[in-house]
């Protein structure tokens, strides 16, 4: 893992192996607003440790099943994208999406909207389907 700290960049090299690579931008992450939010509350409020600690461990209980629900869900997504790297295809999800095209013809801009509309019944979350289909 390398940090290039001009533009607060995590690279991943060779994950695990494989030749892919990832990188993080942390600055782009909606989350580095939030933390940083979360810092002048502690001052403007004059929270001390126990009200810090209350206020984590209240948090932490609230997000946590959403939070594994998106890393599986992710995880499985990324797995989907990333499958034709290893063989030199086409990933999973554009096998799908041209295996759909093909079947819908003209109307596929209206069938993929049935996609993620289903996708999102199913999987309970607009953004899990909008990360499973946006290929679509």
């Amino acid at each position: 893992m390398t940090f290039f700290q001009e533009n607060l960049l995590l690279v991943w090299s060779d994950i695990l192996g494989t030749g892919l690579e990832g990188d993080i931008a942390l600055l782009y992450l909606p989350g580095a607003m939030f933390i940083a939010v979360h810092l002048l509350t502690i001052g403007l409020h004059g929270m001390d440790g126990r009200e810090i600690r209350a206020a984590w461990t209240e948090t932490a209980a609230k997000i946590a099943p959403a939070v594994i629900a998106l890393l599986l869900a992710v995880a499985t997504v990324q797995v989907m994208i990333q499958s034709g790297e290893a063989t030199g295809t086409d990933s999973m999800l554009i096998v799908l999406s041209e295996a759909t095209a093909n079947f819908a013809g003209g109307v596929y801009p209206a069938f993929t909207a049935l996609i993620g509309a289903l996708g999102a019944f199913l999987a309970g979350s607009n953004t899990v389907s909008d990360i499973l289909f946006g290929t679509f």
